[in-house]
């Protein structure tokens, strides 16, 4: 979501949800601080590229943090056993 124009600004004390997949934590913190004092309410979900950066996004409390890597093994192994497990029951 983009937070720097007038118009998208007004938007966000009506949203429950804030989504933000950038590779840049300056923009992450710049943008929970935008978002927070408009929408107290508003649960924010961050997408980070690096272990450490989701540690310290975490440490200050920003939302949920989902390590882009990790996620994307997740998955891969869902649909894997999922697969696995619709094949085995045509056996």
């Amino acid at each position: 979501m983009y937070f720097y124009s007038d118009h998208r600004l007004e938007a966000l004390d009506h949203l429950p949800f804030s989504v933000i997949a950038t590779s840049d934590t300056l923009n992450v913190r710049q943008m929970v601080n935008t978002a927070r004092p408009l929408n107290s309410a508003i649960e924010i979900v961050v997408r980070t590229h690096n272990e450490a950066e989701a540690k310290l996004l975490e440490s200050e409390n920003v939302g949920a943090i989902l390590l882009g890597e990790q996620e994307l093994a997740q998955a891969m192994t869902r649909h894997v056993l999922e697969r696995s497990t619709a094949g085995s029951a045509h056996l």
